[in-house]
């Protein structure tokens, strides 16, 4: 939680150099922006590290398959990144862009749960079938 606090201290701390430049310095303001929205990144996923741990321990102790965890950390992937880019496109000022990578994304992330969702359907066939 430390690092949250610390990040946001730093994105604030930045926000206020960015709009002062971006007054005088539009390109110097714009690839500062850039530096620390990369920075934000890397933090995200340094602190989500931990979490990918817990998730393959919880796997191997309930016997499940690699793949669902790699298929629920891809589909996370794609929602922080869709999510990010859609930022980006708005901030920029092409809100379509931005509404069309998450329409994408959610196409996508539908498209990677159909074998979970099989998963599922099977495991109610199975139990349905036994009574």
């Amino acid at each position: 939680m430390d690092i949250f606090w610390k990040s946001s201290a730093g994105i604030l701390v930045s926000l206020v150099l960015i709009i002062t430049l971006s007054k005088q310095e539009r390109d110097i303001s714009t690839i500062l922006s850039i530096a620390v929205c990369s920075m934000v990144g890397i933090t995200a996923i340094n602190v989500f590290e931990p979490v990918v741990d817990f998730l393959y321990e919880v796997c191997f102790l309930v016997s499940a398959e690699r793949n669902l965890i790699k298929t629920l950390l891809q589909i996370t992937g794609i929602a922080l990144v869709s999510e990010f880019v859609g930022i980006l496109c708005t901030d920029a000022g092409s809100t379509s862009l931005g509404k069309s990578i998450h329409l994408l994304s959610a196409t996508v992330m539908l498209y990677q749960s159909v074998p979970i969702l099989q998963g599922m359907l099977d495991m109610i066939r199975e139990i349905l079938g036994g009574l």
